[in-house]
């Protein structure tokens, strides 16, 4: 019965991949595979020889059991692949309806470019939105109340933080930081009114800065954290004040930062010590405005996560496979639970970690021989709480930008004891 049930929903999937090509709309294309090939399913991440999942008590509450996970099918989508280097610096939001809009570099061109789907399953649309110089490397996205998206990015021709949005007319692109050497590693987001606010590494200094825009103009960038190369991998998220919360990466001291302000000003701490750790960082706030924080250890070459409650902040390896853990995106669910994306170097594999109850699950979303998958994964969670991954596939000298969508599938049933 349960062998029916996959066919059908497998079954279910091949059907949603035909997606129709027009010039038109640049739609994407769907990779398939038959029934239970390596891309299909998502092969469920063994965590040694012989075992068919792995599940680890973990999570805020520490400890206890459920009585299955869902293992969730993956319908995998060229989202550019007209050829040459595309794809890297992908940052993924979803609007209202859970429709994605995806910001990426278009390394060939040396291009800002910009995707999404028009409909649903995935009938896409990709634009070129800045091609002045290089531009569009560490780029990030979010979508205001009327659907039109906002990114950050960096101009690397004139050493520049670079801010686009799109409205009814189209693409308005401008420098919002003019320097020798400024604005990488930036991230985005909205305010309730719509107005951008920017985290950024200012390599000129070696210090990290935030920028915002009060709806008239562009405000003079604050000083974060003035260490010595303090401000790499930013990741900013504003609390339902308003108020800006961004984790980040010291470099001179190899270790995991943590900033956030409010009317007085910025508190700065150190998350994680032990270590070279913090590299790749990504953040979100729960429902109570607590930190939870995907990032790389660099020494061990592993996935860690941490979060933080009222007895303080509570560090976990997530994944100590190999060399897995870089290129880390992180999502909360509706339940506060966190879903994230990263990528395994030793097999090349985009790979999915999911708290369900209180113990974590892993699948390999994508496994090829003939490539790597999963560089610059950025990850969202649907209203109905299945995640979405834009990544990067590089197959030699190409590189595609790639869209996955979940789908409910098998439910396996755990038992702990």
């Amino acid at each position: 019965m349960r062998s029916q049930f996959l066919v059908c929903v497998i079954g279910t999937l091949v059907l949603l991949a035909a997606v129709a090509i027009s010039p038109a709309s640049s739609a994407p294309f769907a990779k398939t595979y038959p029934p239970g090939g390596p891309l299909s399913t998502g092969a469920l991440l063994a965590p040694s020889a012989g075992a068919a999942q792995e599940s680890r008590p973990a999570g805020p509450a520490g400890g206890g059991t459920i009585a299955a996970y869902s293992q969730l099918l993956w319908r995998l989508v060229y989202a550019d692949a007209l050829g040459g280097m595309l794809g890297q610096y992908t940052s993924l939001t979803l609007d209202m309806a859970d429709l994605p809009h995806v910001s990426y570099y278009d390394a060939t061109n040396a291009d800002l470019k910009y995707f999404t789907c028009l409909a649903l399953p995935c009938t896409g649309f990709r634009e070129t939105v800045d091609s002045a110089g290089e531009v569009g490397l560490y780029t990030s996205i979010a979508v205001d109340s009327g659907g039109y998206p906002h990114i950050s990015y960096h101009d690397n021709t004139n050493g520049d933080l670079r801010y686009a949005y799109k409205d009814a007319i189209g693409w308005h692109t401008a420098t919002v930081v003019p320097d020798f050497h400024t604005g990488e590693y930036t991230s985005l987001a909205l305010d309730a009114d719509g107005h951008p606010h920017i985290s950024y590494y200012d390599a000129t200094r070696g210090v990290l800065r935030y920028v915002e825009h009060d709806g008239t103009s562009w405000l003079a960038p604050e000083p974060v954290d003035d260490g010595t190369m303090v401000g790499l991998y930013t990741s900013l998220v504003l609390d339902m004040y308003g108020y800006p919360h961004i984790s980040y990466y010291d470099a001179a001291n190899g270790d995991l930062r943590y900033a956030s302000a409010d009317d007085f000003g910025w508190y700065t701490e150190t998350v994680d010590s032990a270590g070279n750790v913090g590299g790749y960082t990504s953040l979100d706030l729960d429902s109570t405005s607590q930190p939870h924080i995907a990032y790389y250890d660099f020494d061990n070459g592993d996935l860690r996560y941490v979060y933080r409650d009222l007895g303080g902040w509570h560090v976990q390896t997530i994944d100590s496979l190999g060399d897995s853990g870089s290129h880390c995106s992180l999502a909360l669910d509706s339940h506060d639970y966190a879903r994230i994306s990263y990528y395994d170097a030793t097999n090349g594999d985009l790979r999915y970690a999911f708290l369900e109850g209180y113990n974590w699950h892993f699948q390999v979303v994508e496994r090829t021989s003939l490539g790597q998958a999963g560089e610059y994964s950025s990850i969202a969670v649907t209203s109905n709480d299945m995640p979405r991954i834009s990544y990067h596939f590089r197959y030699i000298s190409d590189g595609y930008l790639m869209y996955a969508m979940s789908s409910q599938g098998v439910f396996i049933p755990v038992v702990y004891k």
